[in-house]
């Protein structure tokens, strides 16, 4: 288990970037990064329950279930995986998930003059590491961009 931090300076207002990063079709563009086929279901609210979707190579309906643990609007997102889509089908317990409950990420959104540093904090399973370094760092452009050009 080891914990990643990535962070970019957005030219926008905290509230901008928040309201981005959540809102359902500029999620998809940015998620895109972790897999061109991202889908996701579920509210942003405290306490609710969303899954993050997408397509396995052998195209069968996978992804990562997760509870919002703590949301401050323009401030926070702790996101908390607790389950793994398979072919569509939950798995919450049991070796498919073994060591998933020690994972997390957080979005941090501080807001300075007239822009705001928009910091990612995860914990990720060192099988996972590699991918994260790579891909959080575009995703992070991607969402700059949208903020910025929008």
């Amino acid at each position: 288990m080891k914990t990643l931090n990535f962070k970019i300076e957005i030219n926008a207002k905290a509230e901008e970037v928040f309201q981005t990063m959540i809102d359902p079709v500029h999620l998809l563009e940015w998620m895109a990064v972790f897999s061109a086929d991202s889908s996701f279901e579920g509210r942003w609210e405290k306490g609710e329950s969303v899954i993050f979707k997408c397509f396995n190579e052998k195209g069968e309906l996978c992804g990562l279930a997760c509870k919002i643990e703590d949301l401050i609007p323009n401030k926070l997102i702790h996101i908390q995986p607790y389950g793994m889509l398979e072919n569509d089908i939950l798995y919450d317990s049991g070796e498919k998930v073994l060591g998933l409950n020690s994972t997390y990420e957080k979005y941090l959104f501080k807001q300075k003059e007239n822009t705001t540093e928009l910091i990612i904090e995860a914990s990720a399973m060192d099988d996972h590491v590699q991918f994260f370094n790579e891909t959080w760092p575009i995703a992070l452009q991607r969402i700059k961009s949208i903020c910025e050009n929008n």
